[in-house]
């Protein structure tokens, strides 16, 4: 095979048909290969006065350059510009890449001859990643090898077989609904079937609170992962991690508390929170508040979770505290001598499951009055209504589940709205009407005693709403013996006293004598407090100063 000076061979642009080039790192490896075992397959060039012009094998000559040579195995010959496109587009498009399967079979025979994984990778042009990913492969059971050579499976199925035990992999090709056959001939290989059959619990190193070096567990890597991501070092030794894990958890308990922090630590296998305890959301997780326990836990994946809690109980007491405090500053503040201090609102003299149970039989009236004959107002009193409800704490978040829920909000009310190709249907005033108010009355929740902001209850907007469609009509009588064992018995004195009703005796003797007697008694009516509006400045969005003339 002839060998000609590299300065002697010039591109020629006009017969290159292949626009996109290979990468950096291809060219590397090629080069590197090069370097190694020099030129294998001669590049085609047409004489040119003095010199040559490539036809084909313009990146062989690119890396033999970059590797050092200064002569290149040529084959030389006469042809036309049309003929010189003409053979290097064949010489590109009927290039096939090496097999995979192959891959891993020359890269395996190289390092059982002797060679090391960067040596392999530069005979045969790959990269030293690349090299060590197919000598992964040389794993690969001869039962899986020969269900390759049907269909190759994705890089994460191969990745899961390759680090599997040869033993097991025949096990898990073995396994029911692996292989498809028809006449005695494979038809279809359902990697995702085998790979799960391979399944094995791996934790990441990335997710290590301790020094995974000198932990002295086994780190496997993932060939198969993108360097540098959570998933390229793992191990399966699971008690070993957890055991380090659980030790570095301890430690970081211990710094935490060293600033005067509260934590604990909870069991990874409950991981709930202890009885007497809220989660808060909004704290900052590294910097608690006074008044916050900090509960560390380990998920089953290895990865620390850090929750932010209030102690009901101290929470509570410090509420109380609180009030206290205010109720003293008002007394304090803007009396004259002799001056008697306005009283405090008097105790609410219904128990807290009295106050639920008023709350459950409220959002009950709420949704008969919004459902029923009493709701009969104009369109723009539904459209006030509906804006009222945007402001409820749980629109966002959910309607009522079941039946008469989310799916009948996600498909029959969108269904009597729309027609199947998006367009609108006709419907009433009327018929608006009564679909706004079942979708009311599906998101309304009465709020309860104590209920937290981001519960799914509605707030001041039930209040309101109930108070607009006269919700108080449809409440039901309040002077049933199970509601009245809610209720104190001075206040039911008080009540009966009112209602003309007389009563004697201990507190069951009161409350059997008032069942039935108190038929316009109301505990509790619908109604709250108007919202405060908060000035809108001119010049922000919401004084609709940007927006453009509707006309």
């Amino acid at each position: 095979m002839p060998q000609i000076p590299i300065d002697q061979i010039h591109d020629d642009p006009t017969t290159n048909v292949r626009r996109v080039a290979a990468g950096a790192a291809q060219d590397e490896a090629l080069t590197a290969s090069i370097r190694a075992q020099g030129v294998l397959q001669p590049i085609v060039v047409r004489p040119n006065g003095n010199g040559y012009k490539v036809v084909f094998g313009r990146r062989r000559l690119r890396c033999a350059v970059a590797a050092g040579l200064t002569e290149i195995p040529t084959i030389v010959a006469q042809m036309t510009d049309a003929w010189a496109i003409a053979a290097d587009a064949a010489e590109n498009m009927t290039r096939a890449s090496l097999h995979p399967l192959d891959q891993w079979r020359a890269v395996s025979a190289l390092v059982d001859a002797g060679m090391k994984p960067p040596e392999a990778a530069a005979a045969i042009g790959l990269d030293e990643r690349q090299t060590r990913r197919m000598e992964r492969l040389g794993r690969l059971h001869p039962d899986v090898v020969a269900l390759m050579a049907f269909s190759m499976p994705d890089d994460r199925y191969l990745a899961a077989i390759a680090m599997a035990p040869p033993a097991d992999q025949a096990r898990a090709v073995k396994t029911k609904g692996a292989v498809e056959r028809a006449k005695g001939q494979i038809s279809y290989v359902a990697w995702h079937v085998i790979r799960d059959a391979l399944r094995v619990t791996r934790l990441s190193r990335s997710r290590a609170l301790f020094d995974a070096e000198a932990s002295g567990l086994a780190w496997e890597e993932d060939f198969f992962a993108e360097p540098g991501s959570p998933d390229q070092f793992t191990t399966t030794d699971v008690t070993g991690f957890f055991k380090h894990q659980h030790a570095a958890v301890e430690a970081l308990a211990a710094a935490r508390r060293a600033k005067k922090q509260t934590v604990e630590i909870i069991d990874p296998h409950t991981d709930t929170l202890p009885k007497g305890y809220t989660e808060v959301w909004d704290g900052d997780r590294d910097k608690p508040k006074r008044g916050h326990t900090v509960f560390l836990s380990i998920a089953a994946n290895g990865v620390l979770r850090t929750r932010l809690a209030t102690h009901d109980a101290t929470e509570k007491a410090a509420a109380k505290k609180r009030a206290e405090r205010e109720v003293n500053t008002r007394d304090n503040e803007g009396h004259d001598e002799g001056e008697s201090a306005p009283e405090a609102a008097p105790k609410l003299p219904i128990t807290k499951a009295g106050q639920k149970a008023i709350a459950a039989v409220k959002t009950e009236a709420l949704q008969k009055a919004l459902a029923g004959s009493v709701f009969v107002v104009e369109t723009a009193d539904i459209v006030r209504l509906l804006l009222l409800a945007f402001t409820a704490r749980n629109v966002a978040a959910h309607a009522r589940t079941g039946p008469a829920g989310h799916e009948w909000l996600h498909a029959d009310l969108a269904g009597r709205l729309l027609s199947p190709g998006g367009t609108p249907l006709p419907v009433t005033d009327a018929e608006l009407r009564a679909l706004a108010a079942r979708t009311l009355a599906l998101l309304l929740t009465v709020s309860g005693p104590d209920e937290p902001t981001y519960s799914d209850a509605s707030g001041n907007a039930a209040e309101w709403i109930g108070a607009l469609v006269r919700a108080d009509d449809a409440l039901p009588r309040f002077d049933t013996a199970e509601f009245l064992e809610h209720v104190q018995v001075g206040e039911l004195k008080r009540v009966a006293t009112e209602a003309g009703v007389k009563v004697s005796g201990a507190a069951a003797a009161v409350r059997a004598a008032l069942v039935g007697k108190l038929p316009d008694w109301r505990p509790a009516v619908f109604g709250a407090p108007g919202p405060v509006v908060v000035p809108v400045r001119s010049g922000d969005p919401a004084d609709g100063s940007d927006m453009e003339d509707a006309a």
